[in-house]
């Protein structure tokens, strides 16, 4: 495998409440619960990738970046923003933390992924009847489209 940037790093990036964390309250349930706020992906190419995710996520991109960030949200508000950071680190071969992408037409949503310049990852561990395929974007980032 070559070396590209690490997959996702995912970063818990808000705390849902109005109460701090302390060492008598730790958030427990309701309104005080953490929530996936963002998930970090490093990069080399920010621009390209940017619009691969923007394309294959159709969210938008916050205007007010500088050349080393971008914040992707999902226009409807729903899901996590993704966050790309231009900062080379090196691949992982497995990844330790990955994407699940689900969909209800999954052969269309990977052709679709490829148009936008994804590639499809050979698995031999894969089962013949899985309802995932493994794949990557541009630069390595791997993830999983599955069978919603």
């Amino acid at each position: 495998m070559n070396a590209r940037p690490c997959l996702v790093h995912a970063v818990v990036r808000r705390l849902i409440g109005s109460r701090p964390v302390t060492e008598d309250h730790l958030p427990i349930g309701g309104d005080d619960m953490l929530r996936v706020g963002s998930i970090v992906i490093r990069v080399d190419d920010l621009e390209r990738q940017a619009q691969f995710w923007q394309g294959a996520l159709g969210y938008e991109r916050r205007v007010d970046q500088s050349d080393k960030f971008a914040h992707l949200y999902p226009s409807d508000g729903n899901g996590p923003n993704v966050s790309l950071d231009a900062l080379h680190s090196e691949a992982r071969v497995p990844p330790r933390i990955h994407l699940d992408l689900y969909t209800d037409d999954r052969g269309v949503e990977v052709q679709r992924l490829i148009d936008l310049g994804a590639s499809v990852i050979p698995w031999d561990r894969r089962p013949p009847d899985a309802n995932y395929v493994v794949m990557e974007d541009p630069e390595g980032n791997r993830f999983c489209v599955i069978d919603a």
